[in-house]
């Protein structure tokens, strides 16, 4: 049973999960774009089932809350960064959705994903954008990011980057990937995932938590920039995470780790 697992780990960057095809690696003309008809149709008819899916998984197996979703209301005329701590390996492909409902929202993802037997192949028709594993490629990446964004789209991004099923701590993650709010200047939003005791279930209830919006100091350089809102995604998720109360899954490090 999954609530029995420990798992060990040496570095908050170690994969405790991998994909059927960890190595998976996206063809030279993927296509970030994804303009055709079908292509599109396919979007929205994959999107729309996601939905449904979402609302049985979200409310019957995780038994999901989420508190402040009327925050993004601000925004809605915007697109808009989500940051949020990575810790269910099908609910942070969805859940998003769910509390943007209305909005069709776009997943920055690892191309380990794309190895998944089945699911691998609906990714882009979910609306995943898969990390560029090449320069070449990043130029198409960047721009598909910006599209999103200037068609008023959410983007969410897991700064961690690996996934910890049920973690409820926060792991250290570096000022990167907050070059697209810096660039864009766009709105940036937390959720924060954590996992609360059911009364009569040991699986723990998935609570989220939404914060923001968080806007890039123009006053400031762009480096600046991008380090002011690391640190406030960063200590916004580490406030919320407080609100765990249980741990599912048992986390052992197994060297001391100094950046807690």
């Amino acid at each position: 049973m999954v609530e029995e697992k420990v798992f060990f780990y040496t570095e908050y960057t170690d994969d405790v999960i991998t994909s059927a095809n960890q190595e998976y690696v996206l063809p030279k003309d993927y296509d970030y774009e994804r303009k055709s008809f079908w292509k599109e149709l396919a979007g929205v008819l994959v999107y729309g089932l996601a939905i449904i899916y979402t609302f049985f998984y979200a409310n019957f197996y995780l038994g999901f809350r989420v508190y402040g979703k009327e925050k993004y209301k601000k925004e809605r005329h915007r697109g808009i960064f989500v940051y949020g701590n990575h810790t269910q390996m099908i609910g942070d492909a969805f859940i998003p959705a769910w509390t943007l409902l209305g909005r069709r929202i776009y997943v920055l993802v690892s191309p380990a994903n794309y190895g998944i037997p089945v699911i691998g192949k609906i990714l882009p028709a979910l609306g995943a954008i898969p990390i560029p594993q090449n320069l070449a490629m990043m130029k198409d990446f960047n721009k598909d990011v910006e599209r999103k964004i200037q068609k008023k789209h959410p983007v969410v991004i897991y700064p961690e980057a690996h996934v910890w099923p049920y973690y409820t701590g926060i792991r250290e993650f570096n000022a990167s990937s907050f070059h697209y709010p810096v660039s864009l200047n766009a709105p940036v939003y937390v959720m924060t995932n954590t996992y609360q005791k059911r009364r009569f279930i040991k699986r723990p209830r998935l609570v989220s938590y939404i914060d923001g919006p968080f806007y890039p100091d123009t006053t400031k350089s762009p480096k600046e920039q991008r380090e002011n809102l690391r640190e406030t995604v960063l200590e916004t998720l580490r406030m919320r995470a407080k609100n765990s109360n249980c741990e599912y899954i048992k986390y052992v490090c197994t060297k001391q780790i100094t950046n807690e």
